[in-house]
């Protein structure tokens, strides 16, 4: 698409007194839609070439990342400082008036652009100290010696002064001084509008809106890539960038320019084997773009691109119900027809990663794309990757895969939880298309055996109860996600799932209570990290009641046979462990055990020496009544 710059109707008391421009920029309005590029830079050089004053500014409108300041700066750079001296000035954050001589002098000295000159309207000691002489001068007395007879002010909007003072300081320029000027703006951010007209209407005499220049811009953000692999591929594929870009009706080219350098990262990262594959590469930058253009809009938020896949596929089934709400990635695919938005290359955390957060995983990228449609060879494939796929494989190489991993799912031979997920999601769908013959209820009922066989023969991943206290799951694995996933019946599997991933944490806690009493005897200060909360890494069991599944009794001779100073420190990590009201909340069960502890302790400590009774019984106080006591009280 060309560049459409479009001249405004803005009759003014400042436009009645532009002189008449050359007859190219006159055109109608059919030829002005052919290049309007060309006829705003007619226009300004035109305007420039006054050999008086005009008497009125130039106004270049649009909204944020049109190209407003791409387009002015390709004018200026055309320019011959010798012949036609500019300054240009961003009026961003600028706050007064004494803000804006010091931009207009940055502009005149770019040596005083460093952070490190210190302007702010005071005396240029700093201007003096670089030509090597006292000052004391503000910096409107070395603006009155400007020889620029052209200012341009950009980004007017994001001006922080109140818009009728700067507007009144730049119609000196025009007015009083005989300037040219050219103000750059998105007119609908511009606060307090009735000012803003008014103010308007007496300084500025030819507006122009702008819109995207989308090709010339891009010659420019090819440029600005230094990869030269990236570089090469990325202007070899300025179709494809092009028919998104317009399919995303952003007219945004800062966020193109954005999306561009992002997959300049991505591509850095990919293997020379990976950017061969034509078609990969092209669907890659297809899906990038358009998912990126629609975050940036605003319009997809990154839990949107979760579950993908599984939401589009879903989408063909469901459109037809009433009660069907799509989810807005099916609006994304309808927006851009050209990219494959549910294509497999990368999962949807990677790409959120790269679009959102800015993350390139090197290895993983490799990884995911290794495993797409893509790149997959049958061999490599797991089987029940391929019954995933079916929409994207043949239905032999389908049918060989269903019949292989319903051998291996015979077999018990999948152990990875993602994978059992997915076995238990394909066979729901495969039931519920009537590809195979079982109900519902026996694809349950076979997915629970499956579940208490890995239980029976320890190959179920424990999970304790609260660490999954809000019955988070991942709903995706190996970058697909669980077919199914939003039914009755999947949710009851996975939920299945978890009560016998707790029972298995459950059934190895004797264990760990006997390894965390021999770390009490062999370093007590070991012990305290492991069951306290600290700020050590090993203090896995903070939260966990494995002291309930230790005898009170072997707990009590083992604390009894320690020297004093080591009982100490473990009755403070018990003090710890149950302070703050965790004896009743996440340690619960263990209220019966450390009460008998106490208990047995004390009795013990009936039958010693004065000294020692009198050392256990502060102990007992000092670790464990607070906790016991006030809460029996309670």
């Amino acid at each position: 698409m060309t560049s459409r710059i479009r001249k405004k109707s803005m009759p003014s008391k400042a436009e009645e007194r532009a002189q008449t421009t050359p007859s190219e920029v006159n055109k109608n309005s059919g030829d002005e839609m052919t290049d309007r590029n060309v006829h705003v830079k007619d226009y300004l050089r035109y305007y420039l070439s006054l050999s008086t004053s005009p008497g009125f500014a130039v106004l270049l409108d649009g909204p944020w990342g049109i190209g407003k300041t791409f387009v002015i700066k390709k004018f200026l750079d055309t320019l011959d400082k010798e012949t036609t001296p500019y300054i240009y000035v961003s009026l961003y954050g600028i706050r007064s008036v004494d803000d804006i001589d010091d931009a207009i002098l940055q502009g005149m000295y770019p040596v005083l652009a460093n952070k490190s000159v210190e302007l702010g309207g005071r005396a240029l000691k700093s201007i003096g100290k670089y030509f090597n002489v006292e000052l004391d001068l503000k910096a409107k007395d070395f603006l009155n010696k400007s020889k620029a007879n052209v200012y341009v002010f950009d980004d007017l909007e994001r001006c922080e002064m109140p818009i009728n003072a700067v507007m009144g300081y730049i119609n000196v320029f025009v007015e009083h001084e005989g300037r040219k000027v050219i103000l750059i703006a998105n007119e609908k951010e511009i606060d307090d509008q009735s000012k803003y007209k008014r103010v308007r209407e007496k300084l500025v005499g030819k507006v122009f809106e702008v819109q995207s220049s989308l090709e010339e811009a891009l010659q420019g953000f090819f440029v600005a890539v230094k990869d030269e692999a990236a570089r090469h591929f990325i202007s070899s594929s300025v179709s494809i960038i092009s028919e998104v870009y317009h399919q995303s009706e952003m007219n945004n080219l800062r966020v193109l320019q954005q999306t561009i350098l992002d997959f300049e990262r991505l591509h850095i990262v990919l293997e020379e084997r990976h950017r061969k594959n034509d078609e990969a590469m092209k669907a890659l930058l297809a899906l990038l773009f358009a998912l990126s253009f629609e975050v940036k809009a605003g319009r997809l938020a990154p839990d949107d691109m979760k579950n993908r896949r599984t939401h589009l596929l879903s989408s063909y089934m469901r459109n037809k119900q009433e009660d069907y709400v799509p989810p807005k990635i099916i609006a994304v695919n309808d927006r851009y027809p050209l990219a494959r938005v549910d294509a497999d290359l990368l999962s949807d955390d990677t790409l959120i990663d790269l679009i959102v957060r800015g993350i390139v995983d090197r290895q993983k990228i490799r990884d995911e794309l290794d495993g797409s449609s893509f790149f997959f060879t049958a061999e490599r494939e797991p089987a029940w990757r391929t019954v995933w796929n079916s929409h994207e494989r043949t239905e032999e190489e389908f049918n060989v895969a269903l019949a292989e991993m319903t051998r291996a799912f015979a077999a018990h031979e999948y152990t990875v939880l993602g994978e059992v997920r997915h076995v238990f999601g394909i066979q729901l769908r495969l039931s519920r298309i009537g590809v195979t013959a079982g109900s519902h209820a026996q694809v349950v009922a076979e997915a629970k055996s499956y579940v208490d066989y890995l239980y029976e023969h320890g190959l179920l991943e424990p999970i304790e109860p609260h660490r999954n206290r809000f019955g988070v799951d991942f709903d995706s694995h190996a970058g697909l996600g669980y077919m199914e996933a939003s039914s009755a019946e999947f949710k009851e599997l996975s939920d299945y799932l978890n009560q016998k991933r707790h029972a298995a944490a459950v059934d190895l806690r004797p264990a760990i209570a006997n390894d965390l009493l021999k770390a009490m005897l062999d370093d007590p200060s070991q012990f305290l990290r492991r069951i306290c909360l600290t700020n050590h890494e090993d203090n896995e069991f903070y939260n966990i009641p494995v002291l309930a599944s230790l005898h009170a009794r072997e707990f009590v001779d083992a604390f009894l046979g320690l020297h004093p100073e080591k009982q100490r420190t473990v009755m403070l990590a018990l003090k710890m462990r149950y302070q703050n009201g965790m004896i009743d909340h996440d340690l619960v069960d263990e209220r019966l055990w450390a009460t008998e502890v106490r208990d047995q302790i004390l009795t013990a400590s009936a039958a010693m020496s004065p000294i020692s009774k009198d050392r256990l019984q502060r102990l007992v106080t000092y670790g464990l009544d607070e906790a016991l006591v006030s809460t029996e009280q309670s």
